[in-house]
């Protein structure tokens, strides 16, 4: 069974963060950067 602690969840979300953005980026090639500067412009 899962742990579905809220410890444990921020603990795997700390853990993938890193390579998850790397990933955005690269399937992305870099425009996930531009929809956030725009929709951060938009509020």
């Amino acid at each position: 069974m899962l742990d579905k602690s809220p410890q444990k969840i921020s603990a795997m979300f700390d853990e993938i963060a890193p390579t998850y953005d790397k990933l955005n980026h690269a399937f992305t090639l870099n425009l996930d950067k531009v929809w956030r500067k725009k929709l951060c412009k938009r509020f």
